[in-house]
């Protein structure tokens, strides 16, 4: 799959993701290549944006992105405790693949203000 296919993939599935938080309204997605998957929330000018940033590998995974998805999209809603927010809406499998992540120590979570 090239880097525009993706895209697309992932614009679906990020679409799939949002509707499990109805308060959220106009948030856009911003795909990057990158060396490390990476996933940020925040501002472009006036318009809220969840930001992930993909190594090739992952480019024929779409999937695997929905459970950096759901926790950007929690801590658009609370931003003390997106932990809460994230198993209270995601899926099953992005539940399963988060505790997998946070049980080998591959996340680094950080929230600014």
């Amino acid at each position: 799959m090239n880097f525009s296919e993706f895209k697309k993939a992932v614009k679906i599935e990020f679409e799939d993701c949002l509707k499990k938080f109805p308060e959220l309204q106009e948030i856009e997605l911003v795909v990057e290549e990158a060396t490390e998957l990476c996933g940020a929330e925040g501002w472009r000018g006036n318009k809220r944006v969840v930001v992930l940033f993909v190594p090739q590998v992952l480019f024929d995974k779409p999937k695997s992105l929905r459970p950096i998805i759901f926790h950007e999209l929690s801590h658009m809603v609370d931003k003390k405790n997106p932990d809460k927010i994230f198993f209270e809406r995601a899926d099953e499998q992005s539940k399963k693949l988060w505790k997998i992540l946070q049980e080998s120590e591959a996340l680094n979570c950080i929230v600014e203000e």
